[in-house]
């Protein structure tokens, strides 16, 4: 598999995952599921998930501030 290939499947696995979270409700979404401090709920995967490739792009590859 190329660079282009993965990049483009990565893409295609993420559009799929936000098609189907966007259908779940947000009772779903919000329920404690894993028993820990922190990133108890999709939502709060979702965010972890978020930040750290902000974190990748900006301040590991762009040597810049994370938004």
């Amino acid at each position: 598999m190329t660079i282009s290939q993965f990049y483009s499947y990565l893409q295609r696995t993420r559009q799929d995952l936000w098609v189907f979270l966007e259908g779940l409700p947000d009772e779903v979404l919000s329920k404690n599921m894993i028993p820990a401090e922190r990133f108890r709920c999709i939502k709060d995967l979702l965010m972890h998930i978020a930040a750290v490739e902000d974190s990748w792009v900006h301040e590991d590859i762009l040597r810049d501030q994370p938004v």
